[in-house]
């Protein structure tokens, strides 16, 4: 509050568990609440300690890397990449790819491209391939079971886990 915030919503950050069909919790929160889902009375094992971050707040943290400083959204095209999902066609079975791809040149122009495995189960292989003259300088990337955003430099992985998301920051070569 003292930095201009007039109000904070509770619920965003730690809306409590609720019925799912895939057996997770189904918090739509941003961090666990830490408690068990009442209206499933059979289900053995509760949400993880309080505070405990879920998938969108560690995308949201990896987001905030793409839009520093603002920036202009280019255009990305994907294919292949697996067993159905969304943003593009696998040319060897027909079926669309489960990775998409979206890519931002920042005003300082360092592009950032955020890939996203949409398949909860398999990792996914690509292809990157970059404006001449940029590098991949900085990756950083999450996974289900990561407690924290991870980043190592140096060029860019080919290979996704699953249900994963990644930003690769690229400059140009000087």
């Amino acid at each position: 509050m003292q930095h201009g915030a007039s109000a904070v919503d509770w619920w965003v950050l730690y809306s409590g568990p609720n019925s799912t069909s895939d057996g997770g919790w189904g918090d739509l929160g941003l961090l666990s609440s830490g408690t068990c889902p009442v209206d499933q009375p059979g289900k053995t094992g509760c949400e993880p300690p309080t505070g405990t971050s879920f998938a969108p707040y560690q995308t949201m943290r990896l987001l905030t890397t793409v839009l520093k400083g603002g920036g202009q959204l280019l255009a990305t095209t994907t294919t292949g990449g697996g067993t159905g999902g969304t943003g593009g066609t696998d040319s060897t079975s027909g079926t669309g790819s489960t990775v998409s791809a979206h890519a931002i040149r920042r005003a300082d122009g360092t592009l950032a491209v955020v890939l996203l495995n949409e398949d909860p189960q398999q990792a996914q292989t690509i292809h990157l391939t970059v404006p001449c003259g940029y590098q991949a300088v900085r990756t950083l990337s999450w996974q289900p079971g990561d407690t924290a955003v991870s980043s190592h430099a140096g060029p860019a992985p080919t290979t996704f886990a699953p249900y994963s998301a990644t930003v690769i920051l690229l400059r140009r070569a000087g």
